[in-house]
Order: C-alpha cells, then sequence, then structure tokens
C-alpha cells in the first residue's frame, strides 16, 4: 500500500505582501522627493527674481536721486531715468511681469520704504505732489523708444503730473531737500502651478536728492 506525502505545503503570501508594501513606500517616497524638489525650484526662483528686484529698484533710486530736478545731458530726466534702470536690472523677466514703477516722495522718516507708497499710488493714480504712478508697459515702451516726453509733465493727465520731476526740491537749504523713493510691483506666473498662479514682488527704496546749489 503506498504512503501518502503529507509534508505541509509551502505559502508565499507574506512575502508577496512584503513586495507590494515596499513598492508604495518606494512610491511615497518618491513623491515626496519629487515634491520637495519642485518646491525648491519654485521657491528659489522666486526667491532669485526677489533678489533681483531688490537690487534694480535701488539701482533705480539711485540714479533718481543723482539726477534730481534735472535733465542728463541726453536730455532726460529723472523718472526716464528711473524707469531705464528698471528695465535694465529686471531683463532677466518678460516686461510684461513688470507691472507697476512708481515714483513717489518719501517722507524721509526712518519708517520702511514700503509703507511710504500711498495705496492710490500702488494702484495706478499719480497722486499732486506725492507720486508719478506709471503703468510699466507704458513705461518700458517709452525708454525702449527713447520717448523722454513719456515722463514729462506737458498736460493735465499725464502720469508725470503727479510729483513733477522739474520741481523737485534739491536746495536751497539742507532742510529742502526732498526724498525720492521707486516702487516696482512684479507679477510673475508661478514655474510649477503647484504653490500659485501669480507670484507678487513689491518692492521699493527711498533716497534723499543730492544736494543742488546750498545757500549757507
Amino acid at each position: 500500500m503506498r504512503r501518502r506525502d503529507h509534508r505541509p505545503t509551502r505559502f508565499v503570501t507574506g512575502h508577496t505582501e512584503d513586495r507590494g508594501t515596499t513598492l508604495i513606500e518606494t512610491a511615497i517616497v518618491g513623491l515626496l522627493v519629487f515634491f520637495l524638489f519642485l518646491a525648491i525650484f519654485e521657491f528659489g526662483t522666486v526667491f532669485r527674481d526677489s533678489l533681483t528686484t531688490s537690487d534694480a529698484v535701488a539701482d533705480a533710486a539711485r540714479i533718481g536721486a543723482v539726477v534730481g530736478p534735472g535733465v542728463t545731458a541726453k536730455g532726460t530726466n529723472a523718472d526716464f531715468e528711473v524707469a531705464k534702470a528698471v528695465r535694465e536690472g529686471l531683463s532677466a523677466l518678460n516686461d510684461e511681469e513688470i507691472d507697476r514703477i512708481v515714483v513717489f516722495k518719501g517722507s524721509g522718516t526712518s519708517d520702511s520704504a514700503l509703507s511710504q507708497v500711498p495705496v492710490a499710488c500702488r494702484n495706478g493714480v499719480s497722486v499732486p505732489s506725492i507720486c508719478n504712478s506709471y503703468d510699466a508697459a507704458g513705461a518700458l515702451n517709452a525708454v525702449e523708444g527713447g520717448d523722454e516726453t513719456y515722463f514729462q509733465c506737458n498736460m493735465a493727465g499725464d502720469p508725470a503730473c503727479g510729483w513733477d520731476p522739474a520741481t523737485r526740491q534739491d536746495g536751497p537749504t539742507s532742510a529742502d531737500i526732498e526724498t525720492l523713493g521707486v516702487y516696482v510691483r512684479v507679477q510673475r506666473g508661478g514655474v510649477t502651478g503647484l504653490f500659485a498662479d501669480t507670484w507678487t514682488l513689491d518692492r521699493a527704496t527711498t533716497l534723499r536728492l543730492e544736494p543742488g546749489v546750498i545757500e549757507e
């Protein structure tokens, strides 16, 4: 009579489950690493553009303060040179990402430059004796075309008529010297689209005008 083989049957279910768990864990970790990479890339790009915008605004304010109420050898005034400096400083960005350029009268206090920019100026209104608010597209086109008249107060309603560049005070006494500020708003699209559709970068700098002829 033949004996039956009663050896226990092997089951490999445990090994299959372990393999499936490992694959799931690998996929999760891979997604997290990929997400982290995108975050570093996105925020790194925004940080770079933020620094670039700050540098461009600082350069523009410095040039505007030097020109003051006068004109350059080419006949361009301070606001033209401010817009030109912004365009050159932000050449790495697309022109359409530069939303607004404002030249404003600073308070001359220790308040942050950004807090000195009136809301109306940020929103496109050239406030009398306070600011000239330029739509960046028009200002940059004027710079590219060498149109210095765009930045002059020739008739009521011109954006340069708020704080006419020709009337800024650089004397005759030290107490009369005004403070010039430059504000730029950049609206750039998100790189990955995961964190924001649009990033808004607001930067401002203020400097006293270079003294003109000062009376003793």
